[in-house]
């Protein structure tokens, strides 16, 4: 059976590779590592599209984030000052009660604190002072124990994150221990009893509480006051639960008051603005790797041509049309540079098994701090067909230069 143009020509460029394998090999090597850094960079990009997608669409229409604030006019501009309005936990609970779209609501008193575990002294971020409707409103998914409840409220109860515990006692069985609890230095300590330990909340949480680490029970009634916080509502009446908060909030607190409500989607798109923009640098730097590798394209296929001119003048000579020879050659860039481009996806790939490469976003800060993200199809297809396209635009010179050669010189060469 006589074989086709196409698989002719296919045929003949493996024989050419099966006579300099090294250099062919040293050459795909060489794009391999260009395309390797295009694929994770694609992939981080990819798995995190996908990841706040999932976020989104699991919470985005639940949780709402409420601050109360009013404005000053400075030399400068217009400031924010924030504890001068706010609603009382009486009102609050009547609108809750009054409203079947908010299921619950909780301060989010943040607070920077000294911890004292087993007599040594850490400095601490990411605690927060709250009631049992912190953990009715925050979904947290616990390792071991539970979130405190109502009845626990007036004791010395708290729940701290999987990375605490494995920080401050190397183990996540630390139910029935205490964490001490001290302002400064010289004040006296306050011991709270463990609950539960909680895993790394969703990254929609992170984005719009920030980072968790321990959550215990309110020492101040100052803590019960609503001007920082998260609300929970039903995912259909969400539009109407934010009508009856800045109602609310208008009649509490009057015309100054501003109240800025965003839902969880809003604040995701916020962090997808910096983070796109973080990956389309990665991305322009990814595409100028895997240029810069694939120059050896250019170099490797105009010395094959030189070594195979006498090669050409006989195929010109047999009637082989220069359209031919220029495909022939362009044909065989391509192919080198998709054989590196698969050896960069194949290290790319275990690279993705043995590294959480995601990670990278917590440079930037310890809420970015991401899960492996896995490997997405999409960050394979794009890095080959980026490694095809520009291995087809650094083999037209030298495809070009094959073309044009006049079969009488190629012969005598």
């Amino acid at each position: 059976m006589k074989e086709g143009p196409n698989m002719e020509k296919l045929n003949f460029i493996f024989r050419t590779i099966k006579q300099k394998p090294l250099r062919f090999l040293l050459t795909a090597l060489q794009i391999s590592l260009g395309v390797l850094a295009a694929t994770l960079i694609f992939n981080i990009y990819f798995g995190f599209n996908k990841l706040t997608q999932r976020s989104a669409q699991s919470l985005g229409k639940e949780l709402l984030k409420v601050e109360i604030y009013s404005e000053f006019v400075y030399d400068n501009g217009v400031g924010r000052s924030m504890g001068n309005h706010f609603l009382s936990a009486e009102s609050m609970q009547e609108l809750i009660e009054n409203s079947p779209e908010i299921i619950s609501a909780t301060p989010i008193n943040s607070s920077f604190t000294m911890l004292v575990v087993d007599n040594m002294l850490y400095r601490a971020m990411g605690t927060y002072e709250a009631g049992a409707a912190f953990g009715k409103t925050i979904p947290l998914d616990f390792i071991v124990g539970s979130f405190y409840t109502e009845t626990e409220e007036d004791e010395c109860k708290t729940v701290i994150s999987e990375n605490m515990a494995l920080s401050l006692f190397g183990t996540t069985d630390v139910l029935g221990k205490t964490i001490g609890d001290k302002p400064f230095k010289e004040a006296p300590t306050t011991f709270y009893l463990i609950t539960g330990v909680f895993k790394k909340p969703p990254l929609v949480i992170n984005t719009m509480i920030g980072n968790m680490h321990m959550i215990y029970t309110p020492k101040y009634p100052s803590s019960n006051r609503f001007i920082n916080f998260i609300v929970r509502t039903t995912p259909e009446g969400q539009q109407k639960a934010i009508e009856d908060l800045k109602d609310l909030i208008f009649k509490e607190c009057g015309p100054e008051a501003i109240a800025d409500i965003k839902n969880a989607s809003e604040s995701l798109n916020e962090i997808r603005q910096f983070t796109d923009i973080f990956l389309k640098i990665l991305g322009v730097l990814a595409f100028f790797a895997v240029v810069v590798s694939s120059i050896g394209i250019l170099s490797i296929m105009l010395v094959n041509i030189l070594e195979r001119t006498r090669e050409i003048g006989i195929r010109r000579s047999l009637g082989t049309s220069q359209r031919a020879v220029f495909f022939q050659i362009l044909i065989e860039s391509m192919v080198l540079s998709l054989g590196g481009g698969i050896l960069g996806v194949i290290l790319a790939f275990i690279i993705t098994c043995l590294f959480n490469v995601s990670n990278i976003f917590a440079l930037f800060n310890e809420i970015f701090a991401l899960p492996n993200l896995g490997f997405n199809i999409e960050a394979v297809l794009v890095s080959l067909a980026l490694s095809c396209v520009v291995g087809g635009l650094f083999g037209i010179y030298p495809a070009y230069q094959a073309a044009k050669l006049p079969p009488v010189e190629a012969l005598q060469e």
